[in-house]
């Protein structure tokens, strides 16, 4: 699976391919046929390499990977005209195309690598759809697109509308990143391990997980007294008071969920 590169840098909707575009970009192992018209030394097939380059008769090396075929029979006649033929006429036809993939993340229910169909038509909402749709992870409003182009990644960021992205072609290689909802919670004052704890995907965690998680108790915890700060409105938290002992002695019920966000806060015992 492709690297996932780490910066993230927006680039503006109208530089992405829309849908509808015509072409596929040829990739490393795709089989192309090019054909010069009265001249047959010229007509050839190659199987693209895993370099993307070529070498053609009297032009030498050309890059063809990353390119379109029309792309590519402007760049051959262009070479081909200036210095060799007279108004050369060139065609490239792709024949037999190498397998395409995509790469679905993040939060979606069936994360991997998905095939493209035989014409690459695929947009991020279809890719989406093929890996069971977004989870509840979720977090929005983005969809991101990671892309190399070159050696440069390049990362794509794609407003959700009504849920689902704007139709967008991808690329083979691309990786479509449905970004997770925050899942940490922190766990503060008297325990060894203090600091941020994440909860597991697919999973849940308590309070009585979270402390284990952050090293237990120290032996001036008031482990009776827990508290748990939780986010009721922006500007407003509700704290709970959790019975830690009671739970460890079997009084499981006492024990609480926590959400995204909660802080759990262990007192230290007065002397």
């Amino acid at each position: 699976m492709p690297a996932v590169p780490v910066e993230c840098v927006p680039q503006p909707v109208s530089e992405i391919p829309q849908a509808g575009d015509p072409e596929l970009t040829l990739i490393p192992g795709d089989v192309i046929e090019i054909r010069v018209y009265g001249e047959p030394s010229l007509t050839l097939s190659y199987r693209i390499p895993q370099d993307g380059a070529m070498r053609y008769p009297l032009i030498g090396n050309v890059q063809v990977a990353g390119k379109t075929t029309s792309h590519l029979e402007e760049r051959l006649t262009n070479a081909l005209d200036k210095d060799y033929l007279v108004d050369p006429q060139v065609s490239v036809s792709l024949v037999q195309p190498a397998p395409r993939r995509a790469y679905v993340m993040g939060a979606v229910r069936e994360p991997g690598a998905y095939e493209m169909p035989p014409d690459g038509r695929l947009t991020v909402a279809q890719a989406l759809s093929l890996a069971g749709g977004l989870s509840e992870e979720a977090a929005g409003p983005e969809i991101h697109v990671q892309r190399l182009e070159g050696e440069q990644p390049r990362t794509i960021r794609i407003a959700l509308s009504g849920g689902m992205p704007t139709h967008l072609f991808l690329r083979p290689g691309d990786v479509v990143i449905a970004p997770l909802t925050p899942r940490t919670v922190y766990v503060l004052g008297a325990v060894n391990q203090p600091g941020a704890h994440r909860i597991p995907l697919n999973g849940r965690l308590t309070v009585a997980q979270a402390i284990s998680m952050a090293g237990g108790f120290t032996k001036f915890a008031a482990s009776g007294r827990v508290q748990v700060a939780r986010a009721a409105e922006p500007d407003r938290n509700v704290v709970y008071r959790v019975d830690v002992d009671a739970i460890l002695q079997g009084d499981v019920e006492k024990d609480v969920e926590l959400r995204p966000g909660d802080i759990v806060f262990i007192p230290e015992r007065l002397f």
